[in-house]
């Protein structure tokens, strides 16, 4: 991550260079695949050139047909399918949805420890009810939520890949529940910091990296002045975790209203009938967990969970 996005006691922090580090260790990938994520997430290539450029990097491509939740039409040629599938997706979403495919395959590659499922899945409640915030507001859209939906979950995923023994006992200990003093102890940094430096690792740049980790309200942000993306970023994550947590928005006042279709009515006794419908849909992934299972090597968890322990 750029140094000049943190103040001085952020850069003397050694819980953020373990933060690197791991991340660096974790999360190599070839320039190639880089190049895409960035292109493929700042719109700057057309169908075509993505597909070319697919052909080239090492993705599970069938997890874009089973996000696309389309079917193979006859004698429909396998990239005819491909193609079909990144246009009802749209690259930016394409672009995410293989990066998280490629993040949890290897998570998966380490044999992790059991507790991997239900980190897997309280990520991807995350991610679904990012998509679903996103979905209802234009400042950043399905994409933009999945993937800081992402952020709220891969810090754990990628510590849980480092070290598995060390996460087994903390899982049993916290059961999942986070808190600074014993991560650090037991990880050396926190898992927002891991998951701040993988979205600029992956491609995703500083602007989105910054803006979850100042919105956990752990990061010293110092007198440092961040641009206008950085807080539509940190807005988001807060929105997703004030959702997540059963909350109808962010506890920061000035949050509640900075996406104007969510809003909250300045009068109890009218309601905003997009974020009623929003709070529906949260509130049935909540209940029900996500179902999405693009994210696995199998179709199902119960068949993962075979291929791991294989």
């Amino acid at each position: 991550m750029e140094q000049s996005f943190f103040d001085e006691s952020a850069l003397r922090d050694p819980t953020w260079k373990r933060a690197l580090t791991i991340v660096k260790q974790e999360l190599a990938i070839p320039s190639n695949v880089w190049t895409l994520i960035r292109n493929g997430w700042t719109g700057a290539l057309n169908i075509t050139e993505f597909v070319h450029h697919l052909g080239f990097c090492r993705f599970n491509l069938h997890s874009l047909i089973l996000a696309a939740n389309i079917q193979r039409e006859g004698d429909e040629p396998e990239i005819d399918v491909l193609r079909r599938a990144i246009m009802n997706l749209g690259i930016p979403m394409s672009t995410v949805i293989l990066t998280i495919n490629m993040v949890c395959q290897r998570v998966l590659a380490t044999k992790p420890p059991t507790v991997w499922r239900p980190i897997f899945e309280q990520m991807m409640a995350c991610i679904e009810i990012g998509t679903k915030l996103g979905g209802r507001t234009s400042m950043i859209d399905s994409t933009g939520g999945a993937l800081i939906g992402f952020s709220r979950g891969a810090g754990l995923a990628i510590l849980m890949a480092h070290d598995g023994a060390a996460f087994r006992k903390w899982y049993g200990l916290t059961n999942g529940v986070e808190s600074r003093e014993l991560l650090v102890q037991m990880f050396g940094c926190e898992s927002y910091q891991v998951a701040a430096f993988a979205l600029q690792q992956l491609g995703f740049g500083t602007e989105i990296a910054v803006g979850a980790a100042i919105a956990t309200n752990q990061m010293q942000v110092g007198s440092t002045s961040f641009g206008p993306e950085v807080v539509r970023w940190r807005a988001a994550f807060q929105w997703i975790d004030a959702l997540r947590e059963g909350r109808g928005y962010p506890a920061e006042i000035g949050l509640r209203s900075f996406f104007p279709e969510l809003a909250p009515p300045r009068d109890p006794s009218r309601k905003n009938t997009v974020l009623e419908v929003l709070y529906t849909e949260v509130a049935k992934v909540k209940r029900q967990g996500s179902s999405w299972t693009w994210h696995l090597p199998k179709t199902s968890y119960e068949e993962t969970v075979q291929l791991v322990n294989g």
